[in-house]
């Protein structure tokens, strides 16, 4: 056997069941086969009324059904039309399943542990092995006091090498093989490739960001002068205008000029 640890990644970039609502509902862990086995004993359960005949999944949840006849037994044992539609109806609710026009929505786990098996096999015992350590072994801890007395002739091979077998389980590595999804295209990659293109085709960076902001506020600081210099003129052009007017004196020669004082006007503010 060889251990391999899957991850697979959450919605929205894929599609997997953490297992932590199947557990809390039916108390064993979750794995995409005990889902469908689970999803096809409740629909039988729901839609005939029956147990199924095929309890692969033995869990303390399908106890709470105990009251209810084996949909197979109950055609056996209870000979009416009720019966007989339990089984065929079991039957159906199966390949409504297998046609998928019944939906079980069991996706595959998140996190899951699986072991890979490569099977081999040879023909055993030999007959070296079976005359001289098999049968010696297998007769001396039981009470069949014919084994020593039986002549080795009479021993067929092809008897034992179909009732014996042996079996070793071992890993093939000490070590395992994990496997991880990851998305190909998350949003710090999308930010990435923005700030890239604009990099690329503007030769913009942080610091332009900068620049731009503080250009910004240059223009507003600008346009802000502009508008109270606007509103201060604008309010001082409704004040009242007063005019004085100052008589004309006579003309005097002061070293050979005429000086002449004409009307002078002000304007008081």
């Amino acid at each position: 056997m060889k251990m391999v640890h899957l991850t697979r990644t959450h919605p929205p970039h894929g599609r997997c069941d953490d297992g932590k609502k199947f557990y809390q509902t039916y108390g064993v862990p979750y794995r995409m086969s005990t889902c469908l086995h689970m999803c096809r004993n409740i629909k039988v359960v729901d839609i005939c009324k029956c147990r199924p005949s095929e309890n692969i999944v033995d869990i303390p949840f399908m106890d709470k059904f105990s009251s209810l006849p084996v949909c197979s037994l109950a055609a056996k044992s209870i000979y009416d039309e009720t019966a007989f539609h339990m089984e065929a109806c079991e039957h159906y609710v199966y390949y409504q399943i297998e046609e998928n026009s019944i939906k079980c929505d069991c996706e595959s786990a998140c996190r899951e542990t699986v072991y890979r098996s490569t099977l081999s096999g040879r023909v055993w015992p030999k007959e070296s092995y079976l005359r001289e350590e098999l049968l010696t072994l297998a007769c001396s801890g039981s009470n069949f006091s014919y084994c020593p007395y039986q002549p080795m002739a009479a021993i067929q091979m092809d008897y034992f090498n179909d009732n014996f077998l042996k079996m070793v389980i071992y890993f093939e590595d000490l070590n395992f093989e994990e496997i991880s999804e990851e998305p190909l295209y998350d949003g710090y990659r999308f930010l990435s490739d923005i700030g890239g293109a604009l990099g690329l085709f503007l030769g913009a960076s942080i610091l332009s960001f900068v620049e731009l902001v503080q250009l910004m506020v240059e223009i507003l600081n600008h346009f802000r002068h502009i508008i109270i210099k606007y509103l201060k003129n604008k309010s001082a052009g409704k004040k009242k205008k007063t005019l004085i007017t100052v008589k004309p004196v006579q003309r005097s020669k002061v070293k050979n000029r005429v000086f002449t004082v004409s009307k002078i006007q002000s304007e008081v503010v």
